[in-house]
């Protein structure tokens, strides 16, 4: 969770900012940005295994560029959490839609006021852009929260859980308790205790917000 709102969660609004200034091929770089919801996850799945295998992948042939050495990322137990979270980072998905929409949301007359008093994209960005979107920010750390304690087919997918239990996650311990064990009875109690989890969570997250507002 930590890993996933340090990589994955701001790169969307940075990228939902760039799109909003661009007015030439606007519409191809949104149907690019787009592409990550549009492609089956299995897909994308297949990809990343095969930028990050440790013998012909892309990703160690950057690394050997840079004079960084090899890595066997899937399954190094410090790199395999961050090379399942990555792929997030280059492509926010719906998400950047999601800022993009709320971004032209904001009445023009308020970004001409700001250039005639001399604001420059910055200050537009720190002082306009950020605090009308606060709103839409707030709902998607929400969801991200409550989407990242769910994860099951990524990791399933992509690593197994492993190396050594590494990427595994509630989710997918719920789904080998039940498919694997058998232990219905054990899956059902800790899925009975993320959903509580979660729901504390949301309140807190409720709660904050509340208090912010006031």
């Amino acid at each position: 969770l930590i890993l996933t709102l340090l990589i994955a969660f701001i790169p969307p609004i940075v990228q939902a900012v760039f799109l909003n200034q661009i007015k030439r091929f606007g519409r191809l770089f949104r149907a690019i940005y787009i592409l990550p919801v549009v492609i089956p996850l299995s897909v994308t799945v297949i990809l990343w295994k095969w930028i990050w295998h440790p013998d012909y992948g892309l990703a160690n042939v950057v690394t050997r560029f840079l004079g960084l050495g090899e890595y066997s990322w899937l399954n190094d137990l410090h790199l395999a959490k961050f090379a399942l979270i990555f792929p997030g980072f280059l492509g926010g998905g719906i998400a950047v839609f999601i800022y993009l929409a709320a971004i032209q949301g904001i009445p023009e007359d308020i970004f001409e006021a700001a250039t005639l008093d001399g604001a420059g994209r910055w200050r537009k960005v720190t002082r306009i852009i950020l605090p009308n979107i606060l709103f839409v920010v707030f709902i998607q750390l929400i969801f991200t929260v409550i989407g990242v304690l769910q994860i099951l087919d990524l990791p399933f997918q992509m690593t197994h859980g492993g190396p050594a239990n590494a990427t595994s996650s509630v989710a997918l311990g719920i789904y080998e308790y039940a498919e694997k064990n058998m232990d219905y009875g054990a899956a059902t109690a800790s899925s009975f205790i993320l959903m509580f989890v979660i729901l504390l969570i949301t309140v807190v997250q409720l709660l904050l917000n509340k208090d912010e507002t006031n």
